[in-house]
């Protein structure tokens, strides 16, 4: 149960000039089908709508519209199947830019806490977390001095300094701040990211053992889910908090559920239903139907390996390996007991 990053989406800005007022592809007409490409959530042409239009402000030395451009190519980054290293040189180059622009210029960008949040997320990956925990407290000030504390935006600076403080085992602080996004995104109406918040909160009371709120706030953002991979992550996690509590079938029946969804997203093997998979190994095994825990995992393993280079590497072979020689290791230790 991963805890997951709010999409932080703000009104479109062309800058006050519509795409009628301008000639065909000039940078302004270019950010504004970006803007548009990107709520529409086609990430991969706003990433390059953005990155067309930037030489044209860069080369007059326009840092606001640089500032912007770069800010949101690099929210898209994080989109798109990049390395981390490409997506934090882009955080970094737009954060770079708004310090300059605001170095000169006394200004008030409304996009200023996304670069901030992105900062955060920089220095995660650096594995720099007093500064990302500085950046998040930086962003979630900037985000209600500038959009209020009732918007997107300062909610997920809220959700953010949750997450944040969930990573260092600060749970009971991590639940505060993902209280008070959810309080609002419920007063906004964002249902795609009131899931989100559900499944982070769920996330924060099993991490504090606390499995009954736990299981009814995951239960909950099963109903908050809007989409198929929302429902699948759901009662992906839903199953696995049953199992927790030793309610085996109602929790495999729910990672059954979360499996069939995940097979028809996708028509191959992936992270997520690899993950739902070792889930079922998991609870079959705890549930004493060893055998069929072990079909699955032989299952599972013949897929990835047959799936290789793709899965070779990958922390959830590694894991399906390490079950496999725990049952061998248990297998022995009973032929030495009946021997």
């Amino acid at each position: 149960m991963n805890l997951w990053k709010l999409n932080p989406w703000a009104l479109v800005v062309c800058f006050g000039i519509s795409a009628g007022q301008a000639q065909e592809d000039t940078p302004d007409v270019l950010v504004c089908e970006a803007d548009e490409l990107r709520e529409a959530g086609a990430y991969a042409d706003a990433y390059m709508a953005y990155e067309l239009a930037y030489p044209y402000y860069e080369s007059v030395c326009d840092y606001y519209h640089m500032a912007y451009v770069k800010t949101w190519a690099s929210e898209m980054s994080y989109y798109l199947p990049y390395p981390d290293e490409v997506r934090d040189a882009a955080v970094f180059k737009a954060y770079s830019i708004i310090e300059e622009h605001l170095a000169a210029v006394r200004d008030t960008l409304s996009y200023y806490p996304l670069a901030l949040m992105n900062m955060s997320l920089y220095f995660g990956h650096k594995k720099d977390y007093e500064r990302k925990l500085s950046f998040c407290h930086k962003a979630k000030d900037a985000a209600l001095l500038i959009n209020g504390y009732s918007s997107p935006n300062a909610a997920t600076a809220y959700n953010n300094l949750g997450v944040a403080y969930g990573g260092r085992g600060n749970w009971n602080k991590a639940l505060s701040y993902l209280d008070t996004s959810l309080s609002i995104l419920l007063e906004l109406e964002k249902q795609g990211d009131i899931f989100y918040a559900k499944n982070n909160i769920a996330h924060s009371y099993a991490e504090l053992g606390d499995f009954e709120r736990a299981i009814l706030t995951q239960e909950e953002a099963v109903e908050a889910a809007n989409e198929d991979r929302n429902l699948a992550r759901a009662l992906n996690n839903l199953g696995a908090l049953y199992v927790e509590v030793d309610e085996w079938e109602t929790g495999i029946l729910h990672l059954k559920n979360a499996l069939a969804i995940r097979r028809r997203l996708s028509d191959t093997l992936t992270d997520n239903i690899f993950s739902t998979q070792l889930n079922l190994i998991w609870a079959y095994s705890e549930s004493g139907k060893a055998r069929r825990s072990e079909a699955l995992l032989d299952e599972v393993i013949d897929e990835a390996i047959a799936l290789a280079p793709s899965f070779s590497n990958s922390a959830y072979l590694q894991i399906a390996y390490n079950y496999k020689a725990r049952n061998v290791l248990e297998a022995g230790h009973a032929a030495d007991a009946t021997g």
